[in-house]
């Protein structure tokens, strides 16, 4: 039986893997058809516009209520979906292809290269993840890109030293060693024989280290070094409606919630996926 119809087998893990799938689905649906799904204008240009009581609760024409601009909170959350997405999609990609090409080299040549690169890793993996990533957000101008940034800068090393151990081990197997032995370039051996092996646990990192970049993407703009304060995103809406708990706890609870179950079903699929893939990664992730 194939890992992907193990993966969703009718038993314990299989369930989460499905209930985790139907929620990534609903995100990326909300994240894609978000602007036209909502139900209220959310920018700033409509605040003035706007005839909407504000801290109005929950109601069926505001569903999640409205925020301090009387802005529809509901229509907000659904287009936070796109930012949140955007960033922990491009903030993994990115960090994985600076960690394949890290950890790919370093492990098949070795040498001064391999130990140059390491000692980098090691500086990197000395600070906090997201200490680190407050650090770099803070040094720079505040916005979406600069928490792609330093998103991708942080998480890149953890990548390329998975990467790295794997590669040590393939490129002592027969297949490699024939390889070699029967005069292929170093390109052709990392191409057509080493990184063809690492497809599944490649798929493993991805599925998993998206819902940590959503949750630190979410982090830096609560502390509000990311996007800005009319930006309607999860994390910003959260941190400024945290100043209106006690009148409207709606403006910061629904965010918050989307962000959690956001991140939990990503988990879920992660999970699944490694267990179904490359078990041999369950202690190490």
């Amino acid at each position: 039986m194939s890992a992907w119809l193990r993966l969703f087998m009718p038993r314990r893990i299989g369930w989460l893997t499905g209930a985790g799938t139907v929620g990534c689905c609903l995100v990326l649906a909300a994240a894609v058809l978000g602007p036209s799904l909502a139900p209220h204008p959310v920018q700033l240009v409509h605040m003035l516009e706007n005839v909407d009581p504000p801290k109005q609760p929950p109601s069926l024409t505001h569903p999640f209520g409205t925020d301090w601009h009387g802005l529809d909170v509901f229509s907000k959350v659904l287009w936070g979906a796109r930012y949140s997405l955007t960033v922990g999609l491009a903030s993994t990609a990115v960090s994985m292809l600076i960690g394949l090409f890290v950890g790919l080299t370093s492990g098949y040549f070795g040498g001064f290269y391999d130990g140059l690169w390491m000692r980098l890793v090691d500086v990197v993996l000395a600070f906090p993840s997201l200490l680190l990533a407050i650090l770099i957000a803070a040094s720079l101008e505040p916005g979406l890109l600069t928490i792609f940034l330093a998103l991708s800068m942080v998480s890149w090393a953890q990548i390329a030293r998975l990467i790295r151990s794997l590669v040590l081990s393939l490129r002592e197997q027969e297949f490699v060693v024939a390889a070699v032995a029967l005069g292929a370039s170093h390109c052709r051996v990392i191409l057509a024989h080493i990184l063809p092996n690492l497809l599944p646990t490649l798929v493993v990192i991805f599925s998993t280290r998206i819902g940590v970049m959503i949750l630190s993407e979410a982090s830096l703009n609560f502390l509000g070094l990311g996007a800005p304060s009319e930006a309607p995103s999860w994390g910003v809406m959260v941190f400024f409606g945290m100043d209106h708990f006690n009148e409207a706890a709606w403006c910061s609870v629904f965010p918050a919630t989307a962000i959690a179950l956001t991140v939990f079903s990503f988990n879920l699929v992660g999970d699944g996926v490694r267990d179904a893939l490359d078990p041999r990664l369950k202690d190490a992730a």
